[in-house]
């Protein structure tokens, strides 16, 4: 016959939530607790106004990195264009061929875009095709086909994919009269995506920063908070019986201020309870002896009359000095 296997019992799920709630007010109401909770929600305050704060200088620095490559990309074409109008006859033809030989070599950054308007038309582009913002029948080049100065402009766009769109021209010109545009264009949406990737990335680590400080914080913090706990376990072992319990002062700083003002309080505390010791045993003894003396003399007196008269009178001045030594007693009570 098989003897049936013991196993230990286990324990009800309301139990096991009844400790988890338990050991969690535990833990939440202790002092080091509430310290580093304010800790941790002051440094994520300080992470949430920071973000918009570190998200604003991002963009700042990607818009200045941005017009800093349009203007430089502007600035090899005109030194191109200056180039070849001063070694080359300037008419149309020449211009073409000077436009198509730079477009074919040329590579725009990221997101830039290299446009070519000629006698109000579209002529070409690099990249080829072009976003439909500033596509051929864009509001925008409809402004370019009209445009015969060179400006630089910021345009905020509603669209999420264009974002912002700044742009930078320069005036073609043949014998002088202008023919046509070179416009460099840069859409702040690929770029600001990036600029927000990095926002998420900073908020992500700050977070974890600030949690993983803080549970370093809050378990080193025990051993930083034991003299307080020393502090508890002896005063609680302190009673009328008792009183040499004190603490070991270690280092400086609050918390051997504390155990030094404990100490010095449990050594006026002693020095009391040893004072009304030696008090009340010295009034013991000043009571004693009376009446030790009138039991004696009550004990020993016989029928005689004046040996009566006698120890009623002594047992009377027994008892005006325990009345004198009462009211003493009273006196120094007030």
């Amino acid at each position: 016959m098989k003897s049936p296997i013991s196993s230990s019992p286990e324990i009800p799920q309301s139990n096991r939530f009844s400790q988890i709630a338990a050991w969690l007010k535990h833990y939440a109401g202790e002092t080091r607790t509430r310290i580093l909770l304010l800790y941790a929600l002051t440094m994520l305050l300080v992470v949430g106004i920071s973000t918009p704060i570190f998200r604003f200088f991002l963009f700042s620095e990607v818009d200045k990195r941005v017009r800093a490559d349009l203007l430089e990309e502007l600035e090899e074409f005109q030194e191109e264009y200056k180039e070849w109008e001063a070694t080359t006859a300037s008419n149309r033809e020449a211009l073409v061929e000077f436009l198509d030989n730079f477009l074919a070599n040329d590579i725009p950054e990221d997101d830039n875009f290299h446009i070519i308007i000629l006698d109000g038309e579209l002529y070409r582009s690099n990249p080829v095709t072009l976003p439909e913002i500033i596509d051929s029948n864009s509001d925008l080049m409809k402004k370019w086909r009209r445009l015969q100065n060179s400006i630089e402009i910021t345009v905020q766009v509603a669209d999420p994919i264009v974002g912002s769109l700044v742009y930078k021209s320069y005036v073609l010109e043949v014998d002088g009269a202008p023919v046509g545009l070179f416009v460099a264009v840069h859409l702040s949406a690929g770029e600001r995506t990036e600029a927000l990737a990095a926002v998420f990335v900073f908020i992500r680590v700050a977070i974890g920063v600030v949690m993983v400080s803080f549970l370093l914080a809050w378990f080193n913090s025990r051993q930083l908070l034991r003299p307080v706990q020393n502090l508890v376990e002896t005063a609680q072992n302190i009673n009328e019986t008792n009183l040499s319990g004190r603490l070991k002062v270690t280092g400086s700083g609050e918390l051997a201020a504390l155990a030094n003002a404990f100490n010095t309080m449990m050594d006026r505390v002693q020095n009391a309870f040893d004072s009304q010791r030696n008090f009340i045993n010295d009034a013991g003894h000043e009571l004693r002896t009376p009446i030790t003396i009138i039991q004696g003399h009550l004990e020993l007196m016989e029928n005689d009359p004046e040996e009566q008269q006698a120890t009623l009178n002594l047992v009377m001045d027994e008892l005006d000095r325990m009345g004198r030594f009462v009211s003493d007693l009273i006196l120094l009570a007030k």
